[in-house]
């Protein structure tokens, strides 16, 4: 995949939703870089913006796009236990 080298300043917010997105996964065994999951949280904010094409198959789908061949299970296992926590709730 190739791109143009960009910068982007993350809120102290985002960055922990980013973090905690990626501890989530490494505690699944897979490891996402940090540009990766900006990437893929990109992309599920331009998916969740488009009326009618938000369900956890597309969210799924965008995450293999990055991680590769990963059992739909495991992502959205993840995915599920990501959005209870306290990290979406402002404090």
């Amino acid at each position: 995949m190739t791109g143009k080298r960009r910068s982007l300043t993350i809120r102290e917010e985002n960055d922990k939703k980013i973090q905690y997105m990626r501890s989530q996964f490494l505690y699944s065994n897979i490891d996402i870089d940090y540009t990766t999951m900006v990437n893929i949280f990109i992309e599920l904010g331009d998916i969740v913006l488009r009326p009618g094409t938000y369900n956890m198959t597309n969210i799924a789908d965008i995450f293999k796009k990055y991680l590769g061949d990963i059992d739909n299970d495991i992502i959205l296992c993840v995915l599920n236990d990501y959005k209870n926590k306290k990290v979406w709730k402002h404090e």
